[in-house]
């Protein structure tokens, strides 16, 4: 606050220590690595299959040896490796190259078409002249190809995946309730 003006939710409660992992960022072209067991596709399985998958349901946790969601669809790695530059300082802004591939945006695209598009508003305004754009909310259970995008977030936050989801009363820390700590994806 003292730096920015700015109070920023990762510092809360009010004793001003980040409760979440913050990456630094000392300096320009500064790297970090993370890895991920949640890997790319490269194709999007059919609607069908994923109908099944999201069935037996995405809550449950993922043992380091247990097959991932529609393995069949995914890039062969074992792990994927996610390398964070730092673009600036302060604001911390990092690139994160290839997070996506090109079958995962043409599905995030291909969600956003079946859904409901509504001009965007900030939160102080109910409409604007100014303000020429449409966005919509894609929630994380949409499909299991969204669900791994989320994981994969996770992963590379260094955070529990399930802070992420609605949690039941025995996952994830009481002091967080059972609410997910992200939005939906915004489109």
């Amino acid at each position: 606050r003292k730096f920015t003006g700015r109070d920023w939710i990762a510092n809360y409660p009010a004793n001003g220590r980040p409760i979440h992992h913050m990456w630094s960022a000392d300096y320009f072209g500064q790297e970090h690595w993370a890895l991920s067991r949640e890997t790319k596709y490269f194709e999007i399985p059919p609607v069908a299959k994923m109908r099944e998958a999201r069935v037996a349901g995405y809550s449950r946790a993922f043992a380091e040896n247990e097959p991932r969601v529609l393995e069949k669809y995914r890039e062969k790695e074992f792990n994927m490796n996610m390398t964070l530059s730092v673009l600036s300082c302060a604001p911390r802004v990092f690139e994160i190259k290839n997070f996506l591939s090109h079958a995962e945006c043409d599905h995030m695209l291909w969600i956003t078409s079946k859904l409901n598009m509504s001009n965007s508003q900030t939160a102080s305004e109910t409409s604007s002249t100014t303000r020429s754009s449409e966005n919509t909310w894609v929630p994380r259970d949409s499909t299991p190809v969204v669900d791994s995008i989320y994981r994969r977030a996770a992963d590379l936050l260094k955070i529990d995946e399930s802070l992420l989801r609605e949690r039941s009363h025995n996952e994830g820390p009481e002091e967080l309730g059972k609410y997910p700590i992200a939005e939906s994806l915004q489109m």
